[in-house]
C-alpha cells in the first residue's frame, strides 16, 4: 500500500540544502528518491529512532527523519540536513 509523504515541517531544512555545498540538483535528486521509497514502505527505509513508526534515514547528501502515522498512511517527514 502507498503512503502519503508530508514533507511541510522539513522545507526549511530542504531549502537550506539545496542552497548548501551539496547545490539544488543533488538535494533535488536525493528527495524524490526519498519520496519514492517512503511513499512505497518506509518501514524498510532507514533505521529506527525512539521507536519502530520515528526513523531516520541517509541519502546522500540528505539526512531526514520521519515518523510513520500507519492509520492515516502518512509518512511525516520532520526534519532534513545535509551531511556535505
Amino acid at each position: 500500500m502507498n503512503y502519503a509523504v508530508d514533507w511541510d515541517l522539513a522545507v526549511n531544512g530542504l531549502a537550506a540544502a539545496s542552497l548548501g555545498r551539496a547545490g539544488r540538483a543533488a538535494v533535488a535528486d536525493a528527495s524524490h528518491r526519498l519520496e519514492l521509497d517512503l511513499a512505497r514502505d518506509p518501514h524498510a527505509v532507514g533505521l529506527p529512532m525512539t521507536s519502530p513508526v520515528s526513523r531516520i534515514a541517509v541519502e546522500p547528501p540528505l539526512v531526514a527523519e520521519f515518523e510513520i502515522i500507519e492509520d492515516d498512511k502518512v509518512v511525516r517527514v520532520t526534519a532534513v540536513w545535509s551531511i556535505v
